[in-house]
C-alpha cells in the first residue's frame, strides 16, 4: 500500500459518535463516598484512640499472670509452648537477653552466669526447657504432676530473681545517698 492510499484510508476514518459524556447522579457520589470514607476513618480513628483503662502491673506481673494462667492448660504441648515463651520473654525482659531466639542448651550456657539465679533454680529452669522442648517436638506428653511441678518452680525462680534484684537496687539506692 503506497502512501497516498494510507494517507485517504486514514482521513476517510471518522468517529462513530463524539464524546458521550457520562451523567453520575449526585446521590451515587455521595453513596460511594459514604461507604468508602466511613470505615476508612472508624479504623483511623480505632487506631488512634487512647485506651482510657491502662494496665498499671509491670512487665514481671503480666508474664507471672500469663505463667499462672497455665494452671489451667490441660493440652501438654500447648502448656509447654506458652510456657517455654513466657518464661524465655521473662528472661529477656529481666536480663536483656535474647532468650526467645535461643536453643535450650544455649540459654544452659548463659544462666548459670547470673548471680540472681541460684544453681539448682537454674537446674530445675534447664530441665523444666528440655521438658518443654519434648512436648513441643516429640510430643511426649509429661505427668500433670510434671506441668506443674514446672510451672511452680517458675514462679518461685521469677518471685526470687525479683526479690535479690530488688534487694540489690535498694542497696544501690542506699550506696548513692
Amino acid at each position: 500500500m503506497d502512501e497516498a492510499t494510507k494517507e485517504k484510508l486514514i482521513n476517510s476514518l471518522k468517529d462513530i459518535h463524539g464524546f458521550v459524556e457520562i451523567q453520575i447522579p449526585l446521590w451515587w457520589i455521595i453513596t460511594f463516598v459514604v461507604i468508602i470514607l466511613i470505615p476508612i476513618i472508624y479504623f483511623i480513628w480505632k487506631k488512634f484512640k487512647k485506651d482510657k483503662i491502662t494496665d498499671t502491673r509491670t512487665k514481671t506481673e503480666i508474664i507471672l499472670d500469663e505463667i499462672k494462667s497455665l494452671e489451667q492448660e490441660n493440652n501438654t504441648k500447648n502448656f509447654y509452648v506458652n510456657y517455654s515463651e513466657l518464661t524465655r520473654e521473662y528472661f529477656d525482659y529481666r536480663f536483656e537477653l535474647n532468650f526467645v531466639d535461643k536453643t535450650t542448651k544455649e540459654i544452659e550456657k548463659e544462666i548459670y552466669k547470673f548471680q540472681e539465679i541460684a544453681t539448682n533454680q537454674a537446674k530445675l529452669f534447664v530441665k523444666s526447657l528440655e521438658r518443654a522442648d519434648l512436648a513441643k517436638f516429640a510430643k511426649k506428653e509429661f505427668k500433670e504432676e510434671e506441668k506443674l511441678q514446672d510451672l511452680y518452680d517458675a514462679i518461685d525462680l521469677i518471685y526470687k530473681i525479683e526479690e535479690k534484684l530488688n534487694k540489690k537496687n535498694e542497696e544501690e539506692e542506699l550506696e548513692i545517698s
